[in-house]
């Protein structure tokens, strides 16, 4: 029985001890264990663009290529990655207006989806190229090596695509994407809506791009400035909102304003049979508004306004204190027809690697006509200026976003 509990005893130390070592060599053991390793997609992405320029200059263009459809084929396609795939195949003579969206399985593979995805896409990935390959982001928002080598795949990309600027028999897409990547510019965009690139992908892209079509909506603040004998009322401050819709180059809205401050100026108002000297002024007007775009770039707009309006002003309003009686207020009323210009200047906006713009600012100016009566009173006639700093936006499906437009 002694001899048992012995031999117990002598097994349960023996385990308590090697538990223990093995505690002590446990996290050693296990890192040199850790040799698998699975590549991230920021991996992927720096080693790309690191490898795609040395093995390109090591005149190892397929190398280069078969790193980059890994790369698309991992991670998806990149305006970094779509560059390179273009301008190489370009240089192949062997470009068509497709991208090969390794990436997404339906489809995968089939011409007619690559046709879909370049004409869905192409815009967005030049207009990408412009932002992220000119750097507008500080240097301190990226690690210091991303950021050397961003600027590295910039300047790659750049001398490649000036490298085949004076290549023979190359058709007008291919002119254009060489000279557009030889030195980006949202401006070079507009170039497609020459006549030479009619029936191609790209001009349809472009031009689908920038319909715009959806819900509209903004704010606005300004100033109201009366003509005539209506000055005696005085410039006020203005303010409202507006919802609407919009497709391609022509839009309407529904405005509602309203105006604040008294009058700088005593007139008279009848109302029923007293004449009241007064110097009250509130305005309002609800509206139905048309635009239709002049000139337009990627991030401006010049267009034509015109509209209709029911518009009110509160010209009496005097309480009574007491609660014996009714307040004693009085609206005159018109019609508002008006016709001006108003230039939009677009955002950007950030979204992971998509930048769109969907919202604006807007300078806004308008002639209006209107027929204030005041009868019994001081004569009121006369037409109006306004002037509007507007912020709007665009409530568009991400499809549209990605065109950049």
């Amino acid at each position: 029985m002694n001899n048992t509990r012995k031999i117990f005893l002598l097994l349960a130390f023996i385990t308590l001890f090697n538990d223990s070592s093995s505690a002590q060599i446990k996290d050693p053991q296990v890192e040199a264990m850790m040799t698998h390793r699975v590549l991230t997609c920021d991996d992927i992405y720096y080693n790309s663009i690191t490898l795609i320029p040395q093995l390109y200059r090591a005149k190892k263009a397929d190398t280069a290529d078969a790193v980059n459809e890994y790369w698309q084929k991992n991670c998806g396609m990149t305006e970094a990655s779509v560059a390179f795939a273009i301008l190489h195949a370009i240089e192949k003579r062997t470009f068509w207006e497709g991208l090969n969206n390794v990436y997404k399985s339906p489809g995968r593979g089939s011409k007619p989806v690559q046709e879909e995805y370049y004409k869905s896409n192409i815009i967005s990935y030049l207009n990408s190229n412009y932002d992220f390959f000119n750097i507008q982001y500080e240097p301190w928002q990226y690690k210091t090596f991303y950021y050397s080598a961003y600027v590295e795949y910039s300047n790659f990309i750049r001398s490649m695509a000036g490298s085949l600027l004076d290549m023979k028999g190359l058709s007008p897409v291919e002119r254009f994407l060489v000279d557009y990547y030889a030195d980006p510019s949202p401006f070079k965009l507009t170039r497609l809506t020459d006549s030479v690139y009619n029936g191609t992908l790209i001009q349809h892209a472009y031009k689908k791009g920038r319909e715009f079509g959806g819900f509209s909506y903004g704010m606005s603040v300004g100033q109201w400035h009366p003509l005539g004998n209506l000055s005696i009322l005085g410039d006020h401050v203005t303010t409202g909102c507006f919802i609407g819709g919009r497709s391609k180059g022509f839009w309407f809205n529904i405005p509602v304003g309203l105006s604040f401050g008294n009058a700088p100026n005593y007139y008279y108002t009848k109302n029923g049979d007293s004449v009241y000297n007064t110097n009250h002024f509130f305005g309002y007007l609800i509206g139905l508004d048309f635009g239709q775009a002049l000139y337009r770039t990627r991030r401006t707009e010049l267009a034509v306004i015109a509209g209709m309006a029911y518009e009110g002003a509160e010209v009496l309003y005097i309480q009574d204190e007491t609660g014996d009686k009714k307040d004693i207020l009085k609206n005159i009323n018109t019609l508002n027809l008006n016709g001006g210009l108003e230039y939009k200047l677009y955002l950007r906006h950030v979204r992971k690697t998509d930048k769109y713009l969907d919202s604006y600012l807007a300078l806004q100016a308008r002639y209006n006509l209107v027929n204030y009566k005041n009868t019994g009173g001081t004569d009121l006639s006369g037409n109006t200026l306004t002037f509007s700093l507007i912020w709007g936006g665009y409530s568009r499906s991400y499809q549209k976003k990605k065109f950049g437009q």
